[in-house]
Order: C-alpha cells, then structure tokens, then sequence
C-alpha cells in the first residue's frame, strides 16, 4: 500500500481527527455483518476497557462506565448491535467540544466473524482500512503497515496512518488496532496529534492495553 497525497478536501488538520472518529470509526462494513443477519448473546464474547481518564464518553447506548471501566455483556453487545449501533459501539473524545485545532478521540467497533477463511487480525483489519481508505481517498499516508501483534494475550494486528503538519498543528495520526476475541472483532481506532500535549500514541495504548476480556 503505497504512500498517497492528500486531497484539498482533507488537507485541513482540524479535520482529521472528525474523519477518523466519523469515518475510520463507523465502518459501513462492519455495520453490514449486523444488518444482514442477527447473532445471538451466546456467541458473542464480552469485554471491558479501562475509561481514558478525563475523557469525554460518547455513546447512543444505555451502557455507561462503571468503576473506571467501560463493561460490555454479551446480551448488552446483541442489544446495542442489533440497534445499528455497532459502529461505532462507542467512543472517547479529549475535549468535550474542540478549542481549535484536533480533538484527540478514541472509538471501538465491533462485528462477529462468520467467514473462518478470514479469522485472523491482519486480514480483518485489511479488509476494514481498505473499505475506509476508500472513503478517506488519499487524506492521510501510511506510516506503519498492518502489523500483527497481541493485545491482553488476544491476535490483534496496528496499522499508523500520519499527515505531516506546519510548525504550529505538528500534524496528525491515525492509529487503527483490531484484535480477536473468539469470533467477535474489535476495531479500535484512534485519532489526535503526532507530537504534543495532544499526541494520540501515548493515549491509544493505554487504552488498547486495558483491555479484558470478561466472564459471565
């Protein structure tokens, strides 16, 4: 996947962080698994992470943090999906409204794996960014390709995408984990500056390493 110019559209920073949380995140792909056929509680894992302290929750859900951690059962991820709400199934912003400039964000999608051939991170994570370089034609340039990786004792796989900034925004990133748990998906995405007060990297992995998966 070669490195790829930015278009006019997309050239503004302040925009970045509102594709990735609106588009990288909401992926029309992984909503489609829902739509076309319901998947029941049984076969579904549930999870939890730890709530970014400090951070805006956002969510059209009823689920809400608890003791610092975000829970999701089995029967509250059916419920929320089968509501279209699977994408993002819920996200974190650094600010509750943006004071110029990008607002760091965080968001989870989730999907049930039904194809066995495609069972792996790196192939779902593949088949999502390509759905959504499609929908951000070019408005950021891969800086790390999909790497495979493990996130608590789970397959994942991370891919990096930057856009290089002036001397006073120092640009943006983009950082996209998918991870496995049995047959449910996660794609977490995450959006905010490369360098500074408001660099993503240092947010996203705290993030992604709170991860648990829960017994019910």
């Amino acid at each position: 996947m070669p490195p790829t110019e930015l278009r006019p559209a997309a050239r503004n920073p302040r925009r970045i962080a509102r594709y990735a949380l609106f588009i990288i995140i909401p992926l029309a792909l992984a909503l489609q698994y829902w739509l076309d056929d319901r998947v029941a509680a049984e076969d579904l894992s549930g999870f939890s992470f730890a709530r970014t302290a400090g951070w805006t929750y956002l969510t059209e859900t009823r689920v809400r943090p608890t003791d610092g951690r975000i829970h999701y059962t089995p029967a509250q991820l059916a419920a929320a999906l089968d509501a279209g709400q699977a994408a993002p199934l819920f996200a974190l912003a650094k600010y509750a409204r943006p004071q110029g400039g990008l607002n760091p964000a965080i968001g989870v999608n989730v999907a049930f794996e039904r194809d066995a051939d495609e069972l792996a991170p790196e192939t779902v994570l593949e088949r999502s960014m390509a759905e959504a370089e499609a929908q951000l034609a070019g408005s950021l340039t891969l800086a790390e390709p999909v790497t495979p990786t493990t996130l608590s004792g789970l397959p994942a796989a991370r891919v990096r995408y930057e856009r290089a900034g002036d001397a006073v925004n120092g640009g943006a990133a983009l950082v996209v984990y998918t991870v496995l748990i049995g047959r449910t998906s996660l794609l977490i995405a995450a959006s905010g500056a490369r360098t500074g007060a408001d660099a993503i990297d240092e947010p996203m992995q705290q993030f992604v390493a709170s991860l648990a998966v829960e017994r019910f």
